[in-house]
């Protein structure tokens, strides 16, 4: 069975160069600490929006081989609870006993990408087709938790947390810009296909920290990874 479904000679499918286009719905799965965070890139509480299609074009190459280019305008990614900037310090005192120094602190849950990816696939039994390629994401937007911390000068007293909120880490521009703006990311997919229907499996890892610098002046070392769940339908061919 050729891609398309196209009637053909085995001389013609060797050479045959195929196009469709189609849409994906993709869900992340929870890697270890990267777990889902029900938020919309404004801070809202909202899961749905983390399921917006993205869109697809292949170029088939005889029977088994294709160069699949994805598309994606909103595309979340979960992380690690990472606190990405801290202001503050200055003291405060509560009791007469014992002092503060009280911080500002943002910690992002989720990050948001507009994506590009592209991928080729090499059909390896019936309907089995494995991939390789390369993504690229442009930071969109970033939730977390912002929090008003009183941090005791006395090692042997706990942390105190006067507020906490979710928000969008976009609106402190201090913060935000410690987020790099460009993501690269290896990926790796394994497909079912099965006539205009796909369901697959992929992952990614980032190849550069979404973080470069820590607020202590460390290098970061947060880089991106998913698991993704994928299912594709094909809208049009042409041969």
């Amino acid at each position: 069975m050729n891609p398309g479904n196209f009637p053909q000679s085995p001389s013609a499918t060797a050479h045959a160069l195929i196009f469709t286009a189609g849409l994906t719905l993709s869900g992340r799965l929870n890697l270890s600490q990267l777990q889902a965070a029900p938020y919309t890139i404004n801070g809202s509480r909202n899961i749905w929006a983390d399921y917006l299609p993205s869109v697809h074009a292949r170029a088939y190459y005889g029977g088994n081989w294709d160069l699949q280019v994805d598309l994606t305008a909103l595309q979340p990614q979960y992380t690690r609870s990472t606190v990405v900037d801290s202001t503050g310090g200055d003291s405060s005192t509560i009791s007469p006993f014992q002092g503060y120094r009280q911080y500002n602190v943002y910690s992002a849950k989720k990050l948001f990408y507009s994506e590009l990816s592209a991928t080729v696939h090499h059909r390896v039994f019936n309907n089995l087709w494995l991939g390789a390629g390369f993504t690229y994401g442009h930071l969109q937007g970033a939730v977390g938790d912002r929090q008003l911390l009183m941090k005791a000068t006395n090692p042997g007293v706990s942390d105190t947390v006067l507020t906490s909120e979710i928000v969008s880490i976009k609106s402190n521009d201090t913060a935000y810009n410690r987020i790099s703006r460009s993501d690269w990311r290896f990926l790796l997919d394994a497909e079912y296909r099965w006539r205009r229907l796909t369901l697959g499996l992929r992952y990614e890892r980032a190849v550069n920290s979404w973080l470069p610098v820590q607020p202590d002046g460390a290098r970061g070392a947060q880089n991106n990874q998913s698991f993704t769940l994928r299912v594709s339908y094909e809208l049009w061919r042409r041969r």
